[in-house]
């Protein structure tokens, strides 16, 4: 669900960010605290979202690239 809505958001033009409140579930303000929506659990060990937004960003949306300006030692690793 994570990976699918995140897939949707980073897809429409009109979006710039996207939030995720509270790191770690369970340490939510008030009555938040009841859903653990966090992306790691308290002891900071990390939930299947966590996991699923990590891939996304370190492997699908990534880029690598070289870029070489033709100057000496200008080579830059993205």
């Amino acid at each position: 669900m994570t990976r699918n809505l995140y897939r949707l958001l980073f897809s429409h033009p009109s979006v710039e960010a996207i939030t995720w409140w509270n790191l770690a579930g369970g340490t939510a303000f008030g009555d938040e605290n009841k859903y653990r929506a966090g992306l790691v659990r308290r002891d900071m060990f990390p939930k299947p979202s966590y996991e699923a937004l990590r891939k996304l960003i370190r492997e699908e949306w990534h880029t690598r690239m070289e870029i070489d300006s033709g100057a000496s030692m200008a080579t830059t690793r993205l």
